[in-house]
Formats: C-alpha cells, structure tokens, sequence
C-alpha cells in the first residue's frame, strides 16, 4: 500500500504528473483548435465529445494524484488500507448475492 514517506509521494506526484504531461496538452490543442471547419456527421461529434471526456478524466486524476500524494492526512491512509483490507470479502459477498438471486430466478421460473 501506499506508504507516508518523502520517497512514495515523489514518486506518485512523478506519475501524476507523466500522466498529465500529454492529457494537458491534448486539452491544451483540442480547446485552441478553431472547430468550425469540423466535420458535422453525429457520430464523429460524438466519438471526438466521448474522447475529450476520456481524456479530461484521466488529466483530472493526475491533478487529483498529486493532490493526494502532497496532502494525504493520516486519517484517509487508514481509510483505504481498510478498504483495501475488506475488498476481497465485499466481493465475495457480492458474489453470493449474486449467485442467491440467480437461484431464486431459476427455481421460480422452472419448478
């Protein structure tokens, strides 16, 4: 897990900020760009709208890791290492309910 010290937090804002490097600058040229010349075809419109989304998302995880990797509190670290420790059981149970109403749709529609 992710761990306090000067040397972890360098390293996640390094890979923040690698991650930003080229999300920024695809957001940089995207909003510089004059788009009246584009094509008018919906579903290019879209396909550039859902990409521009993507990689606005990821830029704002960059922002978000250093963020975290500056001013994480104690508090939220033991937060995720719970998270991270009762991850697996969530899942099983998930699965079990699942897998419960699974059963229950199968024994009420063919007995």
């Amino acid at each position: 897990m992710f761990n306090r010290t000067i040397q972890d937090r360098s390293f996640a804002v390094f890979l923040s900020v690698v991650l930003m490097i080229p999300t920024g600058g695809g957001l940089w040229l995207y909003h510089t760009i004059d788009h009246s010349g584009d094509s008018k075809d919906l579903l290019s419109r879209l396909f550039l709208h859902v990409g521009m989304e993507i990689i606005t998302a990821a830029f704002l995880c960059g922002v978000l890791g250093v963020v975290w990797a500056i001013f994480l509190p104690a508090w939220i670290d033991r937060a995720a290492r719970f998270v991270v420790d009762h991850f697996v059981k969530a899942l099983a149970i998930f699965l079990c309910i699942i897998l419960a109403m699974f059963a229950f749709t199968w024994f009420t529609l063919y007995h």
